[in-house]
């Protein structure tokens, strides 16, 4: 049995799940989930449920070993490499090259932000991870138009990064940013139509410039986050935030005609490893 620990909002758990399923379905067992986090969480949820994804929760019997180890039991598992240890908590930011020799009967703990520890089961997650009908039913024929239409998704996060301890760690993306990323979609795709999306419009409006056709999606279209989701991932071409929402929205669009714009710098916060949240295909502006 694997066990994966789900924390955060929606993008978070997306990659939780991911690396969780992948190390899973390479060694044949079966994927539980440590949702504790939400019990006493007020401002998140867990979301997957809200996709077809394969949801057994671990019962709190499960996860004791794991998360109420002896001190003589942690001290000792600080000599082993992290994949040998029964909590495999993810070393670092960036992937993990041991993850592909993980064993069977480990608790992961980390946010597990790359493409990579889920490649190998990249088509059984894009098919995990498709959002059910009942929260989409009454888009799908907008969604249908933005796939064949020529579109951009521009996802600008401000919310919850405007508070004082998201802002140290995760930055807020700059105007200059955005610009310059609608200019280059400008360059490639000249007579693309851009669909805004956003938890700070009002921001939008004051400071994002484009000489392209372009519409405001959010709270004018959709009426919440997962709706903005679901069209995001149904646009032709993307340029994301800082965030692993828009990023999950991006790399969903099977497309391998896509073209996808994410900023430099991930964090505001410079010690993390970022080099393998990208794939190699995104444009770094």
């Amino acid at each position: 049995m694997i066990i994966a620990r789900i924390t955060g909002g929606l993008g978070n758990q997306l990659f939780q799940y991911a690396a969780g399923l992948a190390l899973a379905e390479r060694l044949g067992s079966e994927l539980k989930l440590d949702l504790s986090f939400y019990k006493n969480h007020g401002l998140r949820t867990v979301e997957l449920d809200q996709f077809n994804t394969r949801i057994t929760e671990a019962s709190e019997e499960e996860c004791a070993p794991f998360v109420q180890q002896h001190l003589l039991k942690r001290v000792f598992y600080r000599l082993v490499p992290p994949y040998r240890r029964p909590v495999y908590k993810q070393p670092g930011f960036g992937y993990d090259p041991f993850f592909e020799k993980a064993k069977d009967g480990k608790y992961l703990k980390g946010y597990w932000q790359s493409w990579k520890f889920f490649q190998p089961i990249e088509e059984l997650i894009r098919r995990q991870y498709q959002l059910k009908p009942a929260s989409t039913e009454h888009l799908r024929e907008m969604a249908d138009t933005f796939r064949t239409e020529k579109t951009i998704s521009v996802h600008i996060r401000r919310g919850d990064y405007k508070n004082p301890e998201a802002l140290a760690y995760h930055g807020i993306l700059s105007p200059s940013y955005y610009n310059q990323a609608l200019k280059r979609m400008q360059q490639l795709h000249p007579d693309a139509q851009v669909l805004f999306f956003s938890d700070d419009m009002d921001w939008v409006l004051q400071n994002i410039q484009t000489e392209m056709p372009h519409r405001f999606i959010t709270n004018i279209i959709t009426r919440n986050a997962i709706e903005d989701f679901y069209l995001m991932q149904h646009c032709q071409h993307h340029i994301i935030a800082n965030s692993s929402f828009s990023w999950w929205a991006a790399w969903l669009n099977p497309s391998a005609e896509k073209t996808v714009i994410a900023p430099q710098s991930w964090f505001a916060y410079g010690g993390n490893e970022t080099r393998d949240i990208l794939p190699p295909s995104w444009i770094r502006i």
